[in-house]
């Protein structure tokens, strides 16, 4: 069975997508994948993040800012965003 990946995307990167990101390979336990990335990206995580996050007992560690390249795609199965390393090209 291979695992589901999921890609949460906000604006800088630096608050909600990371957050989901966290929190989702948190609470996945293995069985899915998740990243985040923006659309012009902070230089840093929010100063919550870290905060928010070890309140819940989840690790920040790795978390940081990230831009996402998409690229658009056309298929038999419709138009959308394809991200490096997915297999829809």
């Amino acid at each position: 069975m291979s695992k589901t990946t999921v890609l949460f995307v906000c604006p800088d990167n630096s608050l909600l997508s990371p957050l989901a990101e966290a929190y989702l390979n948190f609470r996945a336990g293995g069985l899915m994948r998740a990243f985040s990335a923006g659309v012009a990206p902070s230089q840093e995580l929010s100063r919550h993040v870290r905060r928010i996050l070890s309140a819940r007992g989840i690790d920040a560690k790795g978390l940081a800012p990230l831009v996402q390249p998409f690229y658009p795609r056309s298929t038999e199965q419709g138009k959308g965003l394809s991200a490096p390393g997915d297999n829809h090209e």
